[in-house]
């Protein structure tokens, strides 16, 4: 997931805050943006009956803290970012820490977990072919401590959502992934867009439209039909700890053979505390991360929810021991977006 700020141990290295579950303002404000990250912040102030000059600071203030970040979430192919991985490391019991933070500096790498169970880190990749993916993992094998990996390349990403809430306050943070590409009509132009809008999502258009040399009127546009087709979506992508869901874990199943799994991601996806899910190479058919409030909730889940969904054979739960974050929107986020914002 691919997907926003993850809490660890060391988020104060990282520039993560520790926060406790947002209340009052904060959290309406979190709330609209997430509905919609370019929300006008007098439309916002009309909604919460605060000043707008309220609403800006506050804004400002859990930007600037970590608590969440307004960017465009989109379908990483739109970026050129073809080939995603999940990899698994079998590693030496004392060296899994240092393992963990050595991977978080790769550029391909998007997050990295200590986990419970058969491998001791996971880490997911993005990357813009299959020769980069090599590297990638040609240079992760070397890391000493690291005995085996095991990687799992994703086929498609079938569901990506950064909403963490009650049902009666989420929004739907769903983008269109998995769909067929409209290659003949995506253009330099929307690419670029969508790179500017991960960097901040809330930058005007007249902005956009000179460092673009294009009207205002036609970024506007493009940004609308991206919009439409659920190809992008701007939102506030949050750190979900400041919700209050402060346990995660990495499911791996493997499906029947007889079903669509397809289909059977589909229910998987409505399941409330599932954010991504792709379908991979190798053993398993299907991964998702499913984050919950406690480890009660998230035992409850796995085995009442995931457990009775027709046609999961098997599930292998991978509880985050520790979780370290590059960036808070993933491989396709603003981070990699400016390092690498000529290809693609």
């Amino acid at each position: 997931m691919a997907a926003a700020d993850r809490v660890s141990p060391d988020s104060s290295r990282l520039g993560l805050p520790d926060t406790s579950q947002l209340s009052g303002l904060d959290s309406q404000l979190f709330q609209y943006l997430q509905a919609d990250g370019r929300a006008s912040y007098s439309a916002l102030s009309r909604k919460l009956a605060v000043s707008e000059v309220t609403v800006r600071r506050r804004v400002a203030h859990l930007i600037e803290d970590g608590v969440f970040t307004i960017t465009a979430v989109a379908d990483p192919r739109l970026l050129g970012l073809d080939q995603m991985a999940w990899t698994a490391l079998s590693v030496h019991p004392g060296a899994a820490s240092r393992i963990a933070e050595q991977l978080v500096g790769f550029p391909q790498v998007t997050y990295v977990v200590q986990t419970s169970g058969r491998y001791g880190v996971m880490a997911e990749l993005g990357c813009y072919d299959q020769p980069e993916l090599r590297r990638a993992l040609a240079a992760i094998r070397k890391i000493p401590g690291v005995q085996r990996t095991e990687t799992f390349t994703y086929l498609a990403m079938l569901h990506q959502q950064f909403v963490w809430g009650d049902d009666d306050l989420s929004f739907s943070g769903v983008v269109g992934l998995g769909q067929q590409m409209p290659g003949e009509q995506l253009d330099p132009v929307d690419r670029e867009i969508i790179r500017q809008l991960q960097i901040d999502g809330r930058l005007p258009f007249r902005i956009i439209a000179d460092r673009l040399g294009i009207s205002e009127r036609l970024t506007s546009q493009r940004f609308r039909w991206l919009v439409d087709n659920r190809l992008v979506r701007v939102m506030a992508v949050g750190n979900p700890e400041s919700l209050g869901y402060r346990t995660r874990c990495w499911l791996a199943m493997q499906c029947s053979p007889q079903l669509d799994s397809t289909k059977v991601a589909q229910q998987v996806a409505r399941v409330h505390g599932i954010d991504y899910v792709v379908a991979t190479t190798g053993r398993y058919d299907l991964m998702a991360e499913l984050v919950s409030r406690e480890k009660e909730e998230l035992v409850r889940t796995v085995e009442e929810l995931i457990g009775r969904i027709d046609g999961v054979e098997h599930c292998e739960v991978f509880y985050y021991l520790r979780l370290l974050y590059r960036s808070n929107v993933g491989a396709w986020g603003a981070s990699r977006a400016q390092e690498q914002g000529g290809r693609g």
